[in-house]
């Protein structure tokens, strides 16, 4: 009996262990998640901006597809905006915004137009030409992109 214990009480203490490191894990994450994003909404303010996609740029990030566009403005709020740092990616200039955009879906394809917390709604939303629309939580993220990437539209 007391093998038996042995051989089904150490496997399922392993077992219990190995989900509390999971749940823990995760717990983490979001919180760190939630933390990301009060940063970012602290570094973005209350910028509000819309355009048509006029350029984009491909790039690798983590063995994927990611990629950055440039927005022609139909409407901003603000005239110039920077930010840059390992959350958040954004420059508005001369009518332009830079931004990433994130994974590059091979059946959406690139986004054809942007709007980007309409209404203070902090919410970013990208149309695609097959009818898509993608609506993320506003960060206006970062998915490895450089300095050098805010020139790439102005």
């Amino acid at each position: 009996m007391d093998i038996v214990k042995k051989y089904f009480l150490v496997p399922v203490a392993v077992f219990i262990v190995g989900i509390t490191i999971f749940i823990l894990m995760i717990i983490s994450g979001k919180k760190q998640d939630l933390e990301d994003e009060k940063k970012a909404l602290s570094m973005i303010g209350g910028v509000q901006f819309r355009g048509h996609v006029i350029h984009h740029k491909v790039y690798d990030y983590g063995g994927k597809n990611y990629y950055m566009v440039c927005v022609k403005l139909d409407y901003s709020n603000v005239k110039t905006f920077y930010v840059f740092n390992n959350i958040c990616f954004l420059k508005i200039k001369n009518g332009i915004a830079t931004m990433a955009n994130g994974f590059l879906s091979s059946y959406d394809g690139v986004a054809t137009y942007v709007d980007v917390n309409i209404n203070n709604d902090r919410q970013e939303r990208f149309f695609y030409s097959k009818g898509q629309i993608d609506t993320l939580p506003l960060r206006l993220n970062n998915f490895n992109l450089t300095k050098q990437d805010l020139n790439e539209c102005n």
